[in-house]
């Protein structure tokens, strides 16, 4: 059960489920690519970095992903999932342990 009802009255009537793939668009190669090496890894890095640290205006306000993503607990932030997790959105950690 989710501790924050409000939001949950307004998710199950709105809320949608974003995904977004990453992978390699080479018709030449017969081996499937390794996305989860060092080089890879950097790249969602950053892209999860703009995401979440950019914001757009909309109708005079500022939107950043904070007031669009899902927060199935009060207080606690958004609920967004990613290989990035393991190194905790941490760059030195990626590096460190990815070598």
């Amino acid at each position: 059960m989710y501790e924050n009802q409000a939001n949950n009255t307004f998710y199950e009537d709105s809320f949608k489920k974003s995904e977004t793939f990453a992978g390699v668009n080479d018709a030449t190669t017969t081996t499937v690519p390794d996305l989860f090496t060092l080089e890879p890894l950097k790249w969602l890095y950053y892209l999860e970095k703009i995401i979440n640290t950019r914001s757009f205006k909309k109708d005079g306000n500022d939107v950043t992903v904070d007031n669009l993503c899902y927060k199935p607990i009060s207080n606690k932030g958004c609920l967004i999932t990613s290989p990035m997790d393991y190194w905790k959105m941490n760059i030195t950690l990626l590096d460190e342990r990815a070598a």
